[in-house]
């Protein structure tokens, strides 16, 4: 029986292939880098397809890029190659598209993928299509595929092939090839997934022991005991250089006794500590604050920090910890709480803010002066929420912030809006080093001497006045009070000494000047004492209703002698329903004075009338004469008593000076007011508001 030749031939390749494959598999197991791999594959693939072209490309680290890392058969035409795609075909980024399904599949399960668009579908499309003809002409290419390294999902890189007729034509690149090339792609995969796992551990074990060793040498450094014990506790693993500094002992005593650390805690303390032991085996953690005896004796306060590490299990592996030292922290917070315990008994309100001018404290004297319950209400608020002035806020803050103090008065506004006084001293509160903390402010409260201060200035303005009336008391009585008296005294000395001499006419002239000087004297007698009982408080009011037109008529009356003398008119043209709630004493008074100095500046055969109207709750009785008026120097010291004086009639009649203030004092008593309009040669117009009944 004749062999098959064809058949042969396949059997002694396939022989050949499973002895490259074996020998592949041994040179792979001495690899030490991915490099050596493609070397070794670059050299098996060649020895049995010497007539074709192919790469080995890796897959960059940015997953995005393939780089050729070796190459073979391009040798001759690697210039030409260079020249038509511009560069080093070495140094290009092959991109890493988004798979078809049939590449996916492929690569995934490492299967040889046939590229129908040649070249250019293999770079996808990072050499144009015109190079990628040209380049596949140059190679005389029919067949251009490729095959990856991979494990699952996970790509490595590839092998590109690039068959040449006359390869395709000798059928030798055929099913049998591809297999044998497929299977050191299988093995060229795991072998690159080993060696990366390997350098993953290496670098891993290296880096975690880099950073163990930066990470005892920082624990090292920092001042806080650190220390892992075996999980029951039994024994110290590991300590750090603090322990000497913090405890004052050598640490071969910690490690010769695990219960040492207990031994040394001040015995008011070993409660806390033996509670906070307990609560870290029962829990896992725990935390507590004590104090320790050093071995100089000095006590120190520790803040303990411990926990326990447990496996999946439940089981305690390891425990651990860190001991702070804290004593001067707790040496402040003594010193702090003794400021806050002066602070909060002073009976000055202290209030810090920071540089924007929001509360942060307050003690409680600031809380009671603004009206506060609780201080905690105060914080989180602006400054000017408290003060009344606005502009003196920033005229605080903004001094303040320059570096000076500030010392003042101010008027705030407490929580239920009354306002008070208050001294204020402001300025930078700064560290040791002179660095801008925040602001305080102190308050007194001052709106009791303020009050005091007013008080004092109303006193002193009403001695003033009371001088200012006495002195013109004495003026009035020195010169207006002696001079009728003078005249009564002249004219009684005529008549004593030329009683015989005169005729009975001139008796009665003399009679007649003498009752008008007595008159006179009594008017100013009578607005001295109305005037001297309204200085010492002693008017009584009494309001009743008062039918106004009948009030004149009574009020006028004793004096319309003076009126007929001067042949005045003297009309009351006042309606009959009005009336007012006054007391008739004072308003008769006031009535009287005015009548009387309307009569005394009203020349002969004047007028002088009294009308009234009512307005809203009010009534206005309106005095009216066609006198020799006023100019407006006169007007304006009319009831000013210092400037007040008496001027004469338009015969010569003599007036008090006091009248008008009197009638003055008498209306703002009754609640009422006086106004007054007048001008030179054209009179005088009274005007007396009143309340209505």
């Amino acid at each position: 029986m004749k062999s098959n030749p064809e058949l042969l031939i396949t059997e002694q390749n396939r022989i050949k292939y499973f002895e490259q494959i074996y020998q592949v598999s041994k040179a792979l197991l001495d690899v030490q880098n991915e490099q050596e791999i493609y070397r070794i594959l670059c050299k098996a693939i060649s020895r049995i397809l010497p007539e074709a072209y192919f790469v080995i490309s890796k897959l960059m680290p940015d997953n995005k890029n393939f780089r050729i890392m070796e190459s073979y058969g391009f040798d001759p035409f690697f210039n030409t190659i260079k020249k038509l795609v511009g560069k080093d075909p070495y140094t290009i980024n092959f991109p890493l598209n988004k798979l078809t399904e049939d590449q996916k599949h492929s690569f995934e399960n490492r299967k040889m993928f046939y590229f129908s668009g040649g070249i250019y579908d293999l770079t996808n499309g990072r050499i144009n299509k015109t190079i990628s003809k040209a380049i596949e002409k140059l190679l005389d290419i029919k067949v251009v595929c490729a095959l990856s390294f991979s494990v699952d999902t996970k790509y490595y890189g590839g092998m590109s092939f690039f068959i040449p007729k006359s390869v395709d034509k000798t059928r030798h690149f055929n099913e049998d090839m591809v297999m044998y090339i497929e299977t050191l792609s299988n093995l060229a995969s795991a072998f690159i997934q080993k060696l990366r796992n390997q350098n993953d551990a290496m670098q891993y074990e290296a880096e975690y022991k880099f950073s163990q060793e930066k990470f005892k040498e920082l624990v090292n450094q920092i001042n806080d005991l650190v220390w892992i014990a075996n999980g029951d506790g039994s024994g110290v693993v590991d300590l750090n250089n603090s322990f000497e500094k913090l405890y004052g002992y050598s640490s071969t005593v910690f490690n010769r006794d695990a219960d040492f650390w207990l031994k040394i805690v001040l015995d008011e303390d070993k409660k806390i500590a033996k509670d906070s032991h307990n609560e870290l085996l029962k829990k896992g953690n725990s935390e507590a604050i004590y104090r320790i005896i050093r071995n100089d004796g000095e006590i120190r306060w520790l803040r303990d920090r411990k926990s326990i590490i447990y496996d999946a299990k439940g089981r305690a592996i390891q425990m651990g910890g860190k001991a702070t030292d804290i004593t001067e922290q707790k040496k402040l917070e003594e010193r702090l709480h003794i400021v806050d315990f002066a602070l909060e008994a002073s009976p000055t309100a202290v209030g810090l803010a920071d540089f924007s001018g929001i509360l942060f404290y307050a003690n409680n004297a600031y809380a009671k002066l603004w009206g506060y319950q609780n201080k905690k209400e105060l914080i989180g608020k602006h400054v000017s929420e408290f003060a009344f002035s606005k502009e003196q806020v920033s005229e605080v803050l903004s001094t303040i912030k320059k570096g000076d103090p500030y010392y003042g008065e101010g008027e705030s506004i407490r929580r239920d809006g009354k306002r008070f006084n208050n001294l204020i001293s402001a300025a930078l509160v700064k560290s040791p080093e002179g660095k801008p903390i925040c602001m305080m402010a102190l308050f007194v409260d001052i709106t009791e001497r303020k009050t005091n201060e007013r008080i004092i200035q109303d006193k002193n303005k009403q001695l003033e006045e009371l001088i200012s009336t006495k002195d013109k008391l004495f003026s009035i009585i020195a010169h207006d009070l002696k001079s009728p008296f003078n005249a009564i005294l002249g004219l009684s000395d005529i008549l004593v000494s030329d009683y015989h001499k005169m005729t009975d006419t001139d008796r009665l002239h003399i009679i007649d000047l003498f009752q008008a000087a007595s008159k006179n004297a009594f008017d100013l007698l009578e607005n001295l004492l109305d005037w001297a009982r309204i200085q010492r408080g002693k008017i009584k009011i009494k309001k009743e209703p008062l039918q106004i037109k009948d009030l004149v008529k009574d009020s006028i009356k004793p004096y319309l002698i003076r009126a007929i003398n001067k042949q005045i008119s003297v009309e009351n043209d006042i309606p009959e329903e009005l009336s007012i709630l006054a007391d008739k004493n004072t308003m008769r008074t006031v009535i009287r004075n005015i009548f009387s100095n309307a009569t005394k500046f009203t020349p002969k055969g004047g007028e002088i009338s009294f009308s009234a109207i009512k307005k809203k709750n009010q009534v206005e009785l309106i005095i009216k004469d066609n006198g020799v008026g006023m100019n407006k120097e006169k007007l304006k010291n009319l009831f000013k008593v210092d400037l007040s004086q008496s001027t004469m009639g338009t015969e010569s009649e003599r007036g008090t000076g006091l009248g008008l203030l009197v009638c003055k004092e008498f209306m703002a008593k009754n609640d009422g007011d006086i106004r007054v309009n007048s001008e030179p040669s054209k009179g005088s117009v009274f005007s007396l508001l009143l309340p209505e009944t």
